[in-house]
């Protein structure tokens, strides 16, 4: 059943209702809402909001929303932190220690089964990756290696061309997931029995 929702909103109303909509977007990925795809539902909404806005305030919304969600993940590592024991604790906020420290960020019910697919069939992927190191979403090339299962974690090994190496990446990491066409072969020198020899993508 469709509404019809009469009423206006001032420039600085799209702004906040934009930035909201973002933020929902990087918090509620993979959820549902009535049978429908909830990330395609809050992306159709900020393209909506996005075409009564000029492009400078559409940029802002962006870094709001990027701003919000990273002083949000600090807060969640605080209280992460708190529970965890005296002599785990790193000694700082700095990301030097083990990726696994962090709990899981993005659903991984729509990316997982995408990734599987290009492994399976050699094809290359472009993906929006959040890097914590960097607090901020990389667009990244990969080849898919291999995906296994570990400590509650999804991991894949995949070559990046941006950084021209073969990486660990966490899926619960990855945002968006766009299957190429594109092929790729498997390189000579990869073990996939030696999976943690691969440092995690910074």
């Amino acid at each position: 059943m469709n509404y019809n929702c009469n009423f206006e909103l001032s420039q600085e109303e799209c702004l906040v209702l934009l930035t909201s909509l973002r933020l929902l977007d990087k918090l509620v990925m993979g959820m549902t809402i009535h049978n429908e795809n909830q990330d395609e539902l809050i992306q159709n909404l900020i393209d909506k909001v996005s075409q009564s806005l000029p492009q400078k305030m559409t940029s802002v919304s962006k870094s709001l929303a990027n701003a919000i969600l990273d002083s949000l993940l600090t807060i969640i590592y605080e209280e992460y932190i708190k529970n965890t024991n005296p002599g785990e604790k790193p000694s700082s906020l700095m990301f030097t220690h083990d990726e696994e420290d962090f709990p899981p960020m993005y659903s991984t019910e729509s990316t997982l089964p995408q990734l599987q697919s290009a492994l399976v069939n050699h094809h290359q992927v472009k993906v929006e990756y959040y890097s914590l190191a960097k607090e901020s979403v990389d667009y990244l090339d990969l080849n898919p290696l291999t995906i296994q299962a570990d400590n509650n974690l999804w991991k894949m090994l995949a070559f990046c061309h941006q950084k021209e190496e073969i990486l660990n990446f966490r899926i619960d990491r990855i945002k968006s997931v766009e299957t190429s066409e594109q092929k790729f072969n498997i390189p000579i020198n990869f073990n996939i029995n030696s999976v943690n020899e691969y440092s995690f993508y910074k």
